[in-house]
């Protein structure tokens, strides 16, 4: 079920965004997906942006890979995750049915099968474009969209996406829009889920 964030932070119509992903393969992701997020969700009227403090952040993004850890109102929690999958874990910390904080964890290592000329599998990092459809998606289950139930639509929202061997992910599902993604397509019947949450 999604979940609305804080009155205070839905009067702002403004997520904060705290960058832990540090260097290496997704270390020009971060500005990238706060771009394409705010690009998506201009019809709901809100946007995404970058903060140094992570405490006072809305949303923390970090990798993962095995056991990601993070700690909010003197809590701490843990989840297993995969470092190699084709997709992001949030975790929207909720208290009285709102949103206070989020987390954001991108897999560290994510990987995609690729076949040689003479179809021996191997996998290799995913491409930069894989790597910003995931980060999108999460952004948006950090907006509010925060459960599992509420994929879905035909582009960056559906799940589980599939990898198409030339460097982007598609919507498996048949009589649904297959067209290769990035880039990222409008998607009214998300964007109006949104909207309806602040």
């Amino acid at each position: 079920m999604a979940t609305p964030w804080i009155t205070n932070v839905r009067n702002t119509k403004t997520l904060t965004v705290y960058n832990g992903v540090g260097g290496g393969h997704w270390a020009n992701i971060f500005g990238i997906a706060l771009s394409e997020f705010n690009t998506f969700a201009k019809p709901v009227g809100i946007k995404a942006v970058k903060t140094g403090d992570e405490d006072a952040a809305n949303i923390v993004m970090r990798l993962g890979d095995g056991v990601v850890k993070y700690e909010y109102d003197k809590t701490k929690y843990e989840r297993n995750f995969s470092g190699t999958a084709l997709h992001g874990l949030t975790r929207a910390l909720s208290r009285d049915g709102v949103i206070e904080k989020a987390f954001i964890f991108l897999p560290a290592r994510p990987q995609v099968t690729v076949f040689d000329n003479k179809g021996n599998a191997h996998d290799v990092m995913a491409s930069q474009g894989v790597m910003k459809v995931i980060a999108v998606h999460e952004l948006i289950h950090a907006s509010c969209l925060d459960e599992m139930s509420d994929h879905g639509g035909d582009g960056i929202f559906y799940y589980p996406m599939a990898y198409n061997q030339m460097g982007k992910v598609y919507v498996p599902e048949i009589n649904k829009n297959q067209t290769p993604l990035p880039p990222i397509r409008p998607d009214s019947s998300i964007t109006g889920k949104m909207a309806a949450l602040w």
